[in-house]
């Protein structure tokens, strides 16, 4: 893209070794895409609302950062990652809204943050929600074959990543704890086991230890 002189056309999501998405303005977004193609590189066009994760949307920062002062957040329960430094929530109030609020225009960080769990002890990735695209993409990073990591998907649309990242700062929007509880034991888990809530962007990543 350097190369090209697509300097405007940022990497807004870094999925796995393989696969990243590009964004930015239209116009860059389809010259960038005739480039990489013609250098041999497999190109998808996504039919998205606005170029996320790129400067283009940072004038969002600030009133989706003043729409969370009225949110309160207790102390996580649990570890919950931010895909936009790949590290547990932690902090202050103001330290969990101002990394939530740094996500709209900053790269999300998928591959550090699979990485980052499994250096944590994650040894069990869960997919709650349509599809298995999250788990095709967990699977592709080399660092969970390496530590014997499983991957599998359930409960197809059962609960989403927002419910449980939600439950999972203390935030009061959704019963996020029984409703794990709840799925879980539908599985034949015990309670004293059920897995601790992770956020993965659209779907959930559960520590079975």
């Amino acid at each position: 893209l350097q190369e090209a002189g697509l300097t405007d056309v940022v990497i807004a999501n870094r999925n796995s070794p393989t696969q990243m998405v590009c964004s930015g303005s239209t116009a860059d977004i389809e010259k960038a895409a005739a480039s990489l193609e013609a250098a041999g590189v497999r190109v998808r066009r996504l039919d998205v609302a606005a170029a996320f994760h790129s400067p283009l949307v940072a004038a969002a920062q600030a009133p989706f950062a003043e729409s969370l002062s009225f949110v309160r957040f207790g102390e996580p329960e649990f570890p919950v990652f931010a895909n936009v430094n790949a590290r547990p929530y932690r902090g202050s109030e103001a330290d969990m809204r101002s990394t939530l609020a740094r996500q709209i225009a900053a790269p999300v960080e998928f591959v550090t943050c699979i990485e980052a769990m499994v250096e944590e002890g994650v040894d069990t990735f869960v997919e709650i929600g349509p599809g298995r695209r999250l788990c095709g993409l967990v699977e592709a990073i080399e660092v969970l074959a390496k530590n014997g990591v499983s991957v599998t998907d359930i409960l197809d649309g059962a609960l989403t990543s927002s419910v449980a990242l939600a439950g999972g700062l203390g935030a009061e929007i959704a019963p996020a704890a029984d409703l794990v509880t709840d799925l879980m034991q539908q599985f034949g888990l015990e309670a004293g086991r059920l897995p601790d809530i992770v956020d993965q962007l659209t779907g959930a990543a559960l520590n079975s230890k």
